[in-house]
């Protein structure tokens, strides 16, 4: 029994990593141009903007919420810049500082309506997550606000570096200091011995500008702001964050899960498009993904409240 027991954690510690190594391998023989550097680098790229965000929604996580706003947010920072770049003829620092301080206060009523009102962070995101998908479109009215003329390599390549250097900081922050502990201490078990309040609505604002980070990163790699980004970002985000096994218990997540759940879906439409598939495979997986981390977060959350239960009885015989 201690075998199996052992043999579960190793896959549990393990096995997103070997499948990620497993699925380059395999698309490798078929393709072997996956493991050409032009190609690395491209999936590299692809990876940083979801990469951001999805950094960003764990963060949220291990404060035990949810935050369904992240993808929406950085197509809509987008979009607001570029907006104000070419129609407004605002200077670029100024137009990112703008929007800068238009995401923090947003974020900030986020974790403000969490901590004062009890106001569920999921329901305030989703409801922030169909408003943005609704004034994008209006903002660029149905078409995409090009920005420079061409796209920029070395801004891709940039933003991805920048993105592998935030995760390796996120997990030094999260399992090596105090505050990483306290973080995850409040999100599982609302903890009164420290400003839980305070630190949601700093993870919620940091989130926020990480999706300010990858929308920029992507505007400016692609030259361009594109249609439907918001969707397309957010299913990748939540189906990394699925994979990853983050987002199941209240106050855990492991940072480095999520990039190896991001890499893995990235690799993985990088492939389909190598080989010429449908990418509706792809979205089809993170449709999947998604289902299967929410039947199970609703296991994990039936657990946890029979638990509490038990332990609130046993508690009562005592005193008793």
């Amino acid at each position: 029994m201690d075998r199996v027991g052992q043999i579960f954690r190793f896959l549990h510690r393990w096995g997103l990593l070997i499948s990620l190594v497993v699925l380059t391998t395999c698309f490798a023989i078929v393709r072997p141009v996956m493991l050409s550097g032009i190609n690395l680098v491209h999936i590299l790229i692809t990876a940083a903007p979801v990469g951001m965000m999805s950094l960003g929604m764990t963060l949220v996580v291990i404060a035990g919420e949810f935050d369904l706003s992240a993808g929406a947010l950085a197509a809509f920072a987008a979009i607001m810049v570029a907006e104000l770049v070419t129609m407004g003829h605002v200077p670029f620092p100024l137009a990112l500082i703008f929007t800068m301080f238009v995401v923090i206060l947003f974020e900030g009523l986020v974790g403000l309506l969490r901590v004062r009102l009890k106001v569920p962070v999921i329901l305030t995101t989703l409801l922030a997550f169909f408003l943005f998908v609704l004034l994008d479109p209006l903002l660029s009215r149905g078409i995409p606000v090009i920005v420079l003329s061409s796209g920029n390599v070395s801004a891709g390549v940039a933003s991805g570096v920048v993105m592998v250097a935030i995760f390796l900081l996120g997990s030094l922050l999260t399992r090596h200091t105090q505050y990483g502990r306290q973080l995850s201490l409040v999100g599982a078990t609302r903890s009164k011995r420290i400003n839980g309040d305070g630190m949601k609505i700093v993870v919620m604002v940091i989130s926020g500008l990480l999706a300010v980070a990858a929308g920029m990163g992507a505007v400016f790699y692609e030259g361009t702001t594109m249609p439907n980004q918001a969707w397309n970002w957010s299913m990748s985000a939540l189906a990394a964050l699925s994979i990853s096994g983050n987002g199941l218990r209240r106050g855990k997540g492991d940072v480095l899960n999520t990039l190896i759940g991001v890499l893995f879906l990235t690799v993985f439409q990088n492939g389909l498009t190598l080989l010429s598939a449908d990418l509706s495979i792809y979205y089809q997986l993170c449709y999947l993904l998604i289902f299967i981390m929410s039947l199970l977060a609703l296991f994990f959350f039936w657990l946890d409240r029979r638990a509490r239960k038990a332990q609130s009885k046993s508690e009562a015989h005592l005193t008793t």
